[in-house]
């Protein structure tokens, strides 16, 4: 990379991204990060797709969903 940016990029409006959707891990103390619902934000549908698909193998009890929100599947 020759030279650096000079402004920030503009992130996408949410509804631009494809989110993964995932549940808690049970069996984990509340306190934990894990223990609770959360969400993460993917710029492509194969990106949040692959995501998805490796935390169902990690965790297989764990809710996983992938929503595509305004992308083309």
């Amino acid at each position: 990379m020759e030279e650096f940016r000079r402004d920030v990029q503009r992130h996408k409006p949410d509804s631009e991204y494809a989110w993964v959707h995932l549940g808690p891990i049970a069996g984990l103390p509340s306190w934990h990060q894990q223990s609770q619902p959360s969400a993460y934000p993917f710029p492509t549908n194969a990106a949040a797709a692959l995501f998805a698909s490796t935390h169902r193998e990690l965790y297989p009890g764990r809710e996983v969903e992938v929503v595509n929100v305004g992308l083309e599947p």
